[in-house]
């Protein structure tokens, strides 16, 4: 089956007529008109001049894919258009305004400057009035639509009677003839002539190449065809194109989705993409997980009334365990935004199994998640890892001796904490949140109080220099090993600015803390009297903290 209908020719009038007519309509998903009157005279004056103005995409709606929606100012008696367009609204709206006499601007040709020669790209031969306008007591829109007189005395021609709503050329210079001096009529229509040959019969004939799209073209090519000619640089969604077609089934899913911000304000407070839960609809819907383009725009109504609900549920779970069990507090801490919406089919998999089940099914959640973040394993290639993870839970789920490969291979190479210094970095932000989990939560410098987890998300308290910056640069480190996350822990802002750039022995015995080592140990950060903190030796550091934090993250991560 071919994609293409053809490639033809259609005169500029026809094009016009279809979308009075409803017979071309847009996608609903296509963005706002958006031109200004300046682009649509560049537009009006290379159709003039016969240069070519590109061509005009369009897709046969035979199939009703998508909720549709009528041109700019076009009539809407609720009929169905016969085909949509894809690639051509702006240039098609911007004409059909300007020659049916729609929207909020009207545009007419300066007669005289036209016969002056005046270049119709550069000066003000084609000029445009806001419609709402008055002048005399009339507005722009009447005097232009329907005052002959005014025409004849401002020696302008309408656009819109070129062929707007069946006027022609003719019509419209004949009825201004009459209200012209009789001894000048006949230079008039003279005049009238030239711009005739060389300006209305030029858009009167003017074609655009249209490339017609069979009705039974896939949705995914639509889709991908949509998104490379879409000349806004706006990305199509698929949750957008989704919207669009579930529409007709009564399923509006931006109020499902806004409905769900609205009851579960920590999806906002994670970023969480309406794309995730649909997502993750879709690797529960297929009896072999997928989240591929093609699969998720294969969905139907039904998958959507059936697992919407849940997947939120599950959503907000997944989040909660983020938070409550790997202290990953909001999306600034979030190390990969490509685990949510497997995390969330996973869980709403487990949803339909015993309750009494649910606390081994949330530890090896958890396991996996400090697998992923440690791995890396969702920072490339997530839907197909995706699909393979939430595969294996349900296997998983049933018997605790099938181990996810993800988990079972699991293996980290402790020495890339050296180097990771990206605040960005999934395993940076891992190994933050990690300190959070350490010995009951990363305790305060200054009180040795635990730090509560709404001054992380406020920004009261941040992740800073153990060994300061400073400090660090006058003895010679390079920046790489100065900002590395073994380097790094939670201080709150106050306690940063205490510091300064003193060396670790000055201030961590100037800390009013109880416990120091408590503290310290709080941020898995070495303790006792041999500490490499009380002697300011950094390569001791950095090589007993890299010891403690590859502990913590077999911890998390080893298969019990």
């Amino acid at each position: 089956m071919s994609t293409y209908d053809g490639v033809n020719q259609k005169h500029l009038e026809v094009l016009l007529d279809e979308i009075d007519n409803e017979t071309s309509g847009l996608p609903d998903f296509q963005r706002d008109y958006v031109w200004d009157p300046s682009a649509t005279i560049k537009l009006i004056a290379s159709i003039a001049r016969s240069y070519p103005a590109g061509s005009i995409l369009t897709v046969g709606n035979s199939g009703n894919y998508f909720v549709t929606r009528k041109f700019e100012d076009a009539p809407d008696d609720g009929s169905m258009p016969k085909y949509l367009v894809l690639d051509g609204q702006q240039r098609l709206t911007s004409l059909y305004q300007a020659f049916f006499g729609k929207g909020e601007y009207r545009y007419f040709l300066d007669i005289d400057r036209f016969l002056a020669g005046e270049d119709l790209m550069e000066g003000e031969v084609i000029q445009y009035e806001k419609a709402k306008k008055k002048v005399g007591g009339k507005t722009i829109h009447d005097l232009l639509d329907n005052d002959f007189a005014y025409h004849a005395e401002k020696r302008i021609l309408p656009l819109s009677h070129i062929f707007g709503h069946k006027k022609s050329f003719h019509k419209w210079s004949n009825k201004v003839a009459k209200e012209i001096a009789a001894e000048s009529r006949d230079e008039f229509i003279s005049q009238m002539e030239i711009v005739e040959e060389n300006f209305a019969d030029k858009i009167e004939k003017y074609n655009f190449p249209v490339v017609s799209l069979s009705s039974e073209t896939s949705i995914g090519s639509l889709c991908t065809i949509f998104e490379t000619l879409n000349r806004s640089g706006v990305k199509l969604t698929i949750f957008e194109l989704l919207t669009a077609r579930f529409w007709k089934d009564n399923i509006n899913l931006r109020t499902l989705w806004d409905k769900a911000l609205e009851d579960n304000p920590t999806l906002i407070d994670y970023d969480v993409e309406p794309y995730q839960i649909i997502q993750a609809i879709s690797l529960i819907t297929y009896p072999s997980a997928s989240c591929k383009r093609d699969d998720i725009l294969k969905l139907k109504a039904d998958d959507i009334n059936s697992n919407w609900n849940l997947v939120v549920k599950s959503m907000v779970l997944g989040l909660e365990i983020l938070h409550q069990d790997c202290k990953i507090l909001n999306a600034k801490w979030l190390p990969t935004s490509g685990m949510l919406g497997p995390l969330a089919a996973v869980l709403a998999i487990g949803d339909s199994l015993p309750k009494a089940t649910k606390g081994v099914r949330r530890s090896q959640v958890v396991r996996w998640l400090w697998c992923a973040i440690f791995s890396q394993r969702y920072e490339a290639a997530a839907n197909t890892r995706g699909e393979k993870d939430v595969n294996e839970f349900r296997t998983w789920f049933g018997d605790s001796d099938k181990v996810p490969e993800a988990i079972k291979q699991f293996n980290f190479d402790e020495e890339i904490l050296r180097y990771v210094a990206s605040k960005n970095a999934g395993v940076y932000k891992g190994v933050i949140c990690l300190t959070m989990k350490t010995n009951g939560g990363s305790l305060d410098f200054v009180t040795g109080a635990q730090i509560q987890h709404q001054m992380v998300t406020s920004g009261l308290v941040d992740d800073h220099h153990i060994f300061p910056k400073k400090y660090l640069e006058d003895l010679g480190y390079e920046k790489a090993q100065i900002n590395c996350v073994l380097n790094r822990t939670l201080i709150d802002r106050e306690t940063n600015m205490t510091i300064s750039a003193k060396a670790p022995s000055d201030y961590v015995t100037g800390l009013k803390a109880i416990n120091i080592d408590e503290v310290l140990a709080s941020h898995l950060i070495p303790i006792g009297p041999d500490s490499p903190i009380y002697a300011d030796d950094y390569e001791k550091f950095l090589e007993l903290r890299l010891e403690l934090i590859k502990k913590k993250i077999d911890e998390v991560t080893l298969v019990a």
